[in-house]
């Protein structure tokens, strides 16, 4: 038995209604029906069901992929399914959906030709498949009726839900950002800061009043354009003088809304990453020219570039034990829990900032102590919970806003760099 031919046909479903996820919205959707026919009348169907968020492909793009396996597969035996996948690996990478098309066609056709249904071609025993079925974001009751619909009615047992908001977002919000601080805090050496030369401290202080100065001034052209323009501004003299967890720490203090906090982090990540890259590369390029010496003799010596060896490797592996992350989450819980109990003596205007300060200088002075400094991974793990909070924030943000915003504080910020 030989195949004798490979047929593709594109076909778009209106859906009853939009379907809305974190990163798209679809009113219908496109696929893609294969038909693999064969000289002894036995045919097979598939579909591919492309989705460039998701799977990277066109239809267009899944369309010519198909095209290609199709003058593969004429004249190969059907049920030579491994070899087919073979073929098509080797044509090319990828393309999951078109090559699902076809792997789901030539299993349809082995089950014709064997008179059997899939799951008894396959060695399985059970005649159904329980599958999940994705709620799209909508109106908490919208949510719940729907997952209740298909729980009852249609008798799913697995759902998949991404609410927009939830009670949980916040209590994670509440907690996320201040455990982050208190971890990334407790590698703090004052003794070492203390000893360190007056160069350094003026360095600082300098970089300080100059970032400080410089987002004040674009704060004054840009903050009538933008939502919470000032809290943008002082969360931009966070990042620029001690990182971007500084900046959603002072978004927490400042109660800068969702939206602002990520395009705020949006704006610093497309404009701070490159910029960061380019001052790596700094030293050498400037190294190598001939104006730049005229304008600024001094440059960095082979050993100052390339350092003493005790230098840790970016993003290199670390290693730390369970009890080790148990003490630190402790620590910084309880920091967390103190510094969050005093602060609601404060003033209601004053009591959100005025918790993040505790919790820092809390976080300092325990950091103090060499067996907390000893612990290992409390810069991994404040990382982990402040990227669990920014996940948090991309959920409940509105896109349409959100890109609305970005665009004019991805030009403050790179005026402020």
């Amino acid at each position: 038995m030989k195949i004798t031919d490979v047929k593709m046909e594109k076909f778009s479903i209106e859906l009853t209604e939009p379907f809305k996820v974190a990163f798209a919205e679809v009113s219908h959707t496109v696929s893609i029906i294969v038909k693999v026919e064969t000289d002894e009348g036995y045919v097979g169907y598939g579909e591919a069901a492309p989705f460039a968020p998701v799977t990277g492909e066109t239809t267009e793009g899944c369309l010519e992929v198909l095209q290609m396996f199709r003058q593969g597969l004429i004249g190969m035996n059907p049920l030579d399914i491994e070899k087919a996948h073979a073929m098509m690996d080797g044509l090319v990478h990828g393309n999951g959906s078109a090559k699902c098309a076809i792997d789901i066609a030539l299993y349809d056709l082995k089950g014709k030709v064997m008179n059997q249904p899939l799951y008894r071609v396959l060695g399985g025993y059970q005649s159904e498949v329980q599958n999940d079925i994705t709620i799209g974001i909508s109106a908490p009751e919208k949510m719940a009726a729907a997952a209740e619909h298909y729980v009852k009615d249609l008798g799913y047992r697995i759902l998949k839900i991404v609410p927009e908001s939830s009670e949980v977002y916040g209590t994670l919000s509440t907690y996320c950002i201040p455990i982050s601080m208190s971890l990334y805090l407790m590698n703090v050496d004052l003794k070492s800061i203390i000893k360190m030369s007056k160069q350094p401290l003026i360095a600082i202080f300098c970089a300080i009043f100059s970032v400080s100065i410089v987002a004040f001034i674009f704060g004054c052209i840009f903050a009538d354009s933008i939502g919470e323009g000032w809290k943008v501004a002082g969360m931009f003299v966070g990042t620029y003088t001690g990182g971007s967890s500084n900046l959603t720490a002072i978004a927490t203090g400042l109660n800068a809304s969702a939206s602002t906090i990520a395009a705020a982090n949006a704006a610093d990540y497309v404009v701070g990453m490159p910029t960061l890259v380019l001052m790596f590369l700094a030293p050498a390029l400037m190294k190598n020219s001939k104006k730049f010496q005229k304008f600024w003799p001094y440059s960095f010596t082979d050993e100052e570039l390339e350092g003493d060896g005790s230098q840790k490797e970016l993003m290199a592996s670390e290693e730390w034990s369970i009890k080790e992350i148990a003490i630190l989450l402790a620590i910084a819980v309880s920091v967390v829990a103190v510094s969050t109990k005093l602060s609601s003596f404060m003033s209601a205007d004053f009591a959100s900032a005025g918790r993040i300060l505790l919790i820092s200088t809390i976080s300092i002075i325990v950091a103090q102590v060499p067996a907390v400094r000893q612990l290992r991974g409390a810069m991994n793990l404040g990382l982990f919970f402040g990227m669990m909070y920014l996940v948090i924030v991309g959920f409940s943000v509105n896109i349409k806003g959100f890109l609305t915003s970005a665009a004019t504080i991805t030009l403050f910020c790179l005026c402020a760099w």
